[in-house]
């Protein structure tokens, strides 16, 4: 019988995402696949929601959350595959280019909301309305990116990759009020290698392992003391196992 909101809390929203895909064959063995997508969201949030509990143990504390927001995304995503042989290996050849652009214009606002008595709660009447501070960005981005998937006989597979990335975050209400979050400190290009192994002692039985490198750029409206915003954050995974299918197939184990 008890919720952190309250009777009179809600949201509304809604989103529309239409796209399309074009899938061309250049020949018996290279293909063109193209794909666009427009996304467009939009919600208005006037909750009331959960910090903790008092040290009591019975009292909920809360807060007041309202936020009126619009995002838009434009995004499309165009490569081609071929293969060949060079002597005895085969390749599977992919190469392409993505890319996007979206905007977000919100006005996000936080206030206190009344505390609750967890075994007997009387939500009372709602909260005043918080102050709305604009949050409005623009996030540009756009990558390259290649792999070859090569054969080597009927037991090794080698699949090495490449991408070049670039963002672009134009935080528009940084851009008035904070003179040093200039437009370079939130633009981005960084280069990701990747590669992947995958070895058949046995037509059933796999061994594998694979290296990523990655970045993710920090969230527009963060900035450090000196007013810049914060740099990428670099990430690097390495995985390896073993997969055998069992019994016709019917068991399989990682």
């Amino acid at each position: 019988d008890l919720s952190s909101a309250a009777p009179d809390d809600g949201w509304s929203g809604g989103n529309v995402s239409p796209g399309v895909r074009l899938d061309v064959g250049l020949s018996q063995q290279a293909s063109l696949h193209v794909a666009s997508r427009y996304t467009r969201i939009d919600g208005d949030l006037d909750l009331q929601a959960l910090i903790g509990l008092s040290p009591d143990g019975s009292t909920a504390l809360r807060y007041h959350y309202r936020e009126i927001s619009t995002w838009d995304e434009y995004q499309t995503d165009g490569f081609a595959t071929t293969t060949a042989r060079t002597g005895g290996i085969e390749h599977k050849l992919v190469g392409g280019v993505e890319a996007g652009f979206s905007t977000t214009d919100s006005q996000i606002g936080v206030g206190p909301a009344a505390s609750l008595d967890i075994d007997d709660p009387d939500y009372g009447p709602p909260p005043s309305a918080p102050v709305l501070s604009p949050t409005r960005f623009n996030v540009t981005r756009v990558g390259f990116y290649a792999t070859d998937q090569m054969r080597l006989g009927k037991s090794v597979t080698v699949v090495p990759g490449l991408r070049w990335s670039h963002i672009d975050v134009d935080d528009k209400v940084a851009a008035a009020t904070k003179p040093g979050a200039t437009e370079s400190a939130s633009t981005e290009s960084i280069v990701s290698p990747n590669i992947g192994i995958v070895v058949l002692p046995r037509p059933w039985f796999s061994l594998y392992s694979s290296y990523t490198q990655g970045f993710e750029p920090p969230a527009p409206g963060q900035y450090l003391e000196n007013g810049l915003a914060p740099e990428l954050s670099e990430a690097r995974s390495f995985e390896a196992g073993a997969k055998a299918g069992l019994m016709g197939q019917r068991i399989s184990v990682t």
